[in-house]
């Protein structure tokens, strides 16, 4: 209940210019202490806004961590330095290929992994390009080679190459067993040699040709000769006292 001394106080008597001054001091009072409140509310949601952005900011972090990580593995050390300090990952490398000791050492075969022992093959192709002139090569069945010898070579009368479709040896001669095919096919068309020194020759120059009208007896002076007018051998004609004759000697 109001005290009746303050009812009849000048300053409570809205009337009089004690009584309004004070009316409006009272006005004042409450709107600064609205403001005052408003503005300590505003600050504390302000403070939210800033505690949810940093929040934001560091997950955010973390989730990039693996991306980089990952990256690290796949790609060359100057894009992993440009995305280092750039923080994005707009260029992609190509993978950094390393070819390790292990691989250099392989069989040159695709299909081997037994290690390189002679001329970047294993033992077992190696052995195989020497029997037969091909890594891949097989041996070539039993009966095999003299059948063809018998039903294609000495029935042949083409005048192109009738290659040996079956073993080389490591100079590119057909063979069977040890046996020169091409031999066989000029002593089959043209007898023995003249002389034991006589050499089957090859007008053509292909070393696995089996055409009989390819064929011939030769010295070795001759089959030198020849073979440097084929382009099979470099150098002089044989006997020639400046150079001596290159290449592989044809029996």
């Amino acid at each position: 209940m109001t005290d009746p001394l303050l009812q009849t106080h000048p300053m409570m008597d809205p009337t009089s210019p004690v009584g309004r001054l004070s009316l409006e001091l009272r006005e004042l009072v409450v709107a600064a202490a609205a403001q005052a409140a408003a503005s300590a509310a505003a600050s504390i949601l302000l403070e939210e806004e800033v505690a949810v952005l940093l929040e934001e900011a560091l997950a955010e972090e973390r989730r990039e961590r693996p991306i980089t990580a990952t990256i690290t593995e796949t790609t060359s050390p100057t894009t992993m330095r440009a995305i280092t300090k750039t923080g994005t990952t707009a260029s992609k490398a190509e993978p950094t290929t390393t070819t390790t000791t292990e691989n250099r050492n392989q069989c040159a075969v695709k299909s081997c992994s037994k290690p390189a022992t002679t001329k970047g093959w294993c033992h077992v192709h190696y052995s195989r390009w020497r029997r037969t002139g091909d890594p891949l090569g097989v041996r070539t069945p039993n009966g095999e080679g003299q059948r063809y010898i018998d039903e294609v070579a000495l029935t042949y009368s083409d005048n192109e190459c009738l290659l040996w479709p079956y073993g080389k040896n490591g100079a590119g001669y057909a063979v069977i067993g040890h046996d020169l095919v091409h031999r066989l096919v000029c002593e089959a068309t043209h007898g023995p040699p003249p002389t034991v020194k006589h050499q089957a020759a090859h007008l053509c120059g292909v070393r696995n040709c089996v055409a009989m009208a390819h064929l011939r007896w030769a010295t070795q002076r001759e089959n030198e000769d020849d073979k440097i007018v084929h382009g099979v051998t470099r150098g002089r004609p044989f006997g020639s006292k400046d150079k001596k004759p290159r290449g592989h000697k044809n029996p």
